[in-house]
């Protein structure tokens, strides 16, 4: 592709754009940008679609107004392409140069690598006691865990059986201590309720003599009232 070229060709019609036939000007520009891009690319069919709708106009009565804006969309539409194009030719000009490049770089002899000594490292086994094997060693070993968690589990349960058996025998205390306090509070509440009927006795009883006095007043006084 041609950028240069397309690109002087559509400045040269931006620069145009009022010089001839409208119509003329936009089909000359849409060849060129078919020309570039192709009939059936975006950019293309944008502007033939451009064309198409200003000969449409032109049929059914177009004015000057008219004119400025179809040719202000057709100056906006230049503007995009030409922008697009020379965008794309420094894109272009970019890949080649890094093509030249990568194709420069692997002509370039690579350097001698030295040779790299590889090293060994001796790995010292670890002396085990009694000079016994490492599987009855392992062996031993686990079989003294398993024993200590099965001594520790003893211990263990003895200890609690003790707690619970402590626990049980407070707990029988308390049952104990229990029935003598329900005992003792029997007793107190039998205790009050009798001084309870006592007390009403007494008071019914010192509301008798209370009355029997009144009385005896009233006849002492009449007794001498007689007299």
């Amino acid at each position: 592709m041609d950028f240069d070229y397309t690109v002087r060709k559509l400045e040269q019609q931006y620069r145009n754009v009022d010089n001839g036939d409208t119509e003329v000007w936009l089909k000359t520009t849409h060849s060129f940008i078919i020309e570039h891009f192709g009939p059936l690319a975006p950019r293309a069919r944008n502007f033939a679609d451009l064309v198409h709708d200003y000969q449409i106009k032109k049929i059914t009565g177009i004015e000057p107004k008219d004119i400025v804006i179809f040719k202000n969309k057709a100056l906006e539409y230049i503007e995009n392409n030409i922008s697009y194009l020379n965008e794309a030719k420094q894109r272009e000009r970019e890949k080649l140069l890094y093509i030249k490049n990568t194709e420069a770089n692997s002509k370039v002899k690579p350097t001698n690598i030295p040779d790299i000594k590889t090293t060994t490292n001796t790995v010292t086994k670890t002396q085990l006691p009694l000079g016994m094997s490492a599987e009855l060693f392992w062996t031993l070993f686990s079989g003294c865990i398993v024993a200590a968690f099965f001594i520790g589990q003893l211990f263990g349960g003895a200890k609690f059986d003790k707690e619970k058996s402590d626990y049980y025998d407070e707990i029988k205390n308390l049952k104990a201590n229990q029935k003598g306090l329900n005992k003792i509070i029997s007793k107190n509440t039998i205790d009050m309720h009798y001084k309870d009927k006592r007390i009403t006795i007494l008071r019914d009883s010192i509301k008798n003599i209370s009355k029997d006095l009144n009385n005896l007043y009233l006849y002492i006084g009449n007794l001498q009232e007689k007299k």
